[in-house]
């Protein structure tokens, strides 16, 4: 005869894991739907930075373009500005427009394919498999979320390097172009 000690140890134990897994897999979604918002939210502010500046450069390099042979430095230098800042906004576009990201739940339609893809038959396995399920999706949205801040550093790196572009350009031609 089992003893019913060992059997009650051994279900309790079960329920904390199954429980324990599940709460594990949904924290985790959480953190990485709140990384996801704090990238958003830098690409945006960068975005709105990058137009202003973008809105500057296009103004300043219309207003030099009748009298091109007098500013040439100034028409050089904004149409830099201009290049770059519009590369750094779109990468902050695409951001802000091509994230794909897989829900952090399962539409109840859904648990009974996940049951019968599993071989689910219990209570305990299907809680097991929904945490397993989670976890994939957050896996996915892991690799996601470090492509979409790849780019947002190769935003940052261009809207930094910009400035300084556009100042080497006007020394390159304020030394080496004869007047």
């Amino acid at each position: 005869m089992p003893n019913t000690e060992e059997h009650t140890t051994e279900t309790a134990d079960k329920a904390w894991f199954r429980k324990e897994a599940l709460r594990q897999a949904e924290a985790a979604c959480k953190d990485r739907l709140d990384g996801l918002n704090k990238t958003k939210d830098r690409a945006s502010s960068l975005l709105g930075w990058g137009l202003s500046v973008t809105s500057a450069a296009v103004a300043l390099f219309a207003s030099d373009l009748g009298c091109a042979a007098d500013h040439v430095e100034t028409l050089i230098a904004s149409g830099v500005l201009v290049a770059g800042m519009a590369a750094a906004c779109v990468f902050c576009g695409s951001i802000l427009m091509g994230t794909t990201w897989a829900p952090a739940w399962i539409y109840p339609a859904s648990l009974e394919a996940l049951a019968l893809e599993r071989g689910v038959q219990s209570e305990d396995e299907m809680q097991i498999a929904i945490a397993d399920e989670i976890s994939l999706r957050d896996m996915k949205n892991a690799q996601e979320h470090a492509r979409l801040q790849k780019v947002l550093r190769r935003a940052w790196r261009i809207s930094i390097a910009t400035p300084f572009c556009s100042l080497l350009a006007v020394f390159l031609i304020q030394r080496f172009v004869p007047r």
